[in-house]
C-alpha cells in the first residue's frame, strides 16, 4: 500500500468529521430564514397558534425523531458493512487478530484441547 493513503484516509475522515458542525450551523440558519421569510406568514393563515417557539420545537422533535430512527435502525446496518470492509482490506488489527487466533490454535492443539466450535457438533 502506498505510504501516502493513510493520509488520505486521514483527511477524508478529519472533513467529514468536521462536516458535522458546518451542517448543523447551516441547517439552525436555514430554519431561522425559513421561519423568518416564508413559515411565519403561513403559520399566521394555517396554524395561527404557531409561534417561533413552537416551529423551532417541532424542529427539534423531527430531527430527535429521525436521529433515534437512525440509532435504532440504519445505524446496526452500517456498522455491520463497515465491519465487514475493515476485514476487508489491508488493516493492522486483523492481521493481529488472524495471528492471535494461530496462536491460540496452536496452543489448543498442543494441550489438547478441543474447538469450541468441534464440542457443539
Amino acid at each position: 500500500m502506498n505510504r501516502i493513503m493513510p493520509y488520505i484516509g486521514a483527511l477524508q475522515v478529519q472533513v467529514t468529521n468536521s462536516l458535522f458542525y458546518l451542517t448543523v450551523t447551516n441547517a439552525v440558519m436555514l430554519a431561522f430564514t425559513f421561519w423568518t421569510t416564508t413559515g411565519a406568514g403561513i403559520a399566521a393563515e394555517h396554524a395561527p397558534w404557531m409561534g417561533a417557539k413552537e416551529f423551532f420545537g417541532i424542529v427539534a422533535l423531527l430531527l430527535l425523531s429521525i436521529m433515534l430512527l437512525d440509532y435504532k435502525v440504519v445505524y446496526p446496518y452500517r456498522q455491520g458493512f463497515l465491519t465487514r470492509k475493515a476485514c476487508e482490506f489491508e488493516n493492522p488489527a486483523m492481521d493481529e487478530l488472524k495471528a492471535l487466533r494461530a496462536e491460540v490454535k496452536e496452543l489448543k492443539e498442543y494441550f489438547g484441547i478441543a474447538d469450541s466450535k468441534d464440542a457443539d457438533s
